[in-house]
Order: structure tokens, then C-alpha cells, then sequence
């Protein structure tokens, strides 16, 4: 089973085979490997995985503030309809009480 650190790893593979790299990251790499291409490729690589890894963490919190925004409003709605529930039921009563009154 591939672990999403391998996926990271398999899709800047096909970055770089498709020649889509970022530009801007590229050249950091290029500058940080003092121009040698096949270092600049392993650190392009390094940085690029970096980048995947914490755009997919700052996916998943986004995904748990919804989720957690959506049971929030779901509670909200659950309470205000148990509120009016509550009310209805109790105008009931009264309407009820109000006829057997002696």
C-alpha cells in the first residue's frame, strides 16, 4: 500500500518526466546546488515533496474546520429545533390545562 509520502515522490516523478517544473522552485535548486543539474534536481526534488506534503496539510485542515463548521451549524439547527418543538408542545399543554381548569 502506497503511502501518500510515495505519492508526493511519484508525482514530482512526473513532473519532472513531463518537464512541468515550477520555475521559481527550480532555480531556487539550480542556486541552492551552485549550478549543478544533478544535484539541483535531487534538492528540486527534496523541496517540491516539501511543498506537496504541506499543501495536503493544509488541505486537511480545511477539511476539518469544515467538517467541524458543518456539526457546529448542525448542532445550532438541532437545538433551535428542538426549541420550537419544545415550545409547540408546551402551548399544547397550556391549551390543554386551560380545558380542564375547574
Amino acid at each position: 500500500m502506497a503511502t501518500s509520502e510515495d505519492n508526493f515522490y511519484e508525482i514530482v516523478a512526473l513532473e519532472i518526466q513531463n518537464k512541468v517544473l515550477k520555475a521559481g522552485l527550480w532555480t531556487k535548486s539550480y542556486a541552492d546546488a551552485d549550478g549543478d543539474p544533478n544535484r539541483a534536481r535531487a534538492i528540486y526534488i527534496k523541496h517540491r515533496v516539501r511543498e506537496l506534503r504541506n499543501e495536503e496539510r493544509a488541505r486537511l485542515r480545511q477539511l476539518e474546520i469544515h467538517k467541524r463548521h458543518q456539526a457546529a451549524q448542525n448542532e445550532i439547527k438541532r437545538n433551535r429545533d428542538k426549541k420550537r418543538s419544545d415550545e409547540n408542545h408546551e402551548r399544547e399543554f397550556e391549551g390543554r390545562g386551560e380545558a380542564y381548569e375547574l
